[in-house]
């Protein structure tokens, strides 16, 4: 019988997630010094922006990461996604 570790507590992943490149995800902001836009992020584990923005959606969805808006002087405000400690 297998035993359940910390990493079996995650909802299961919708249809389109990789649970590889998920774990990448988290690495990658836990490895950040500050919060990541999806760009950042994405540039970060080597996948599309649209990508990266889907894997942050779900951790923030599931509780394991915050969003906030980062709004500049022009243009549209920039989502910066960090783990939850």
């Amino acid at each position: 019988m297998r035993r359940r570790g910390k990493e079996d507590v995650r909802p299961e992943l919708p249809k389109g997630l990789s649970p590889r490149t998920l774990k990448s995800m988290v690495e990658c902001l836990k490895e950040s010094a500050s919060p990541l836009s999806a760009q950042e992020a994405a540039d970060g584990v080597g996948v599309s922006r649209v990508t990266a923005r889907r894997y942050l959606e779900f951790l923030v969805d599931t509780g394991e990461a915050t969003v906030r808006s980062d709004y500049r002087d022009i243009g549209r405000p920039v989502n910066r996604y960090s783990l939850l400690q």
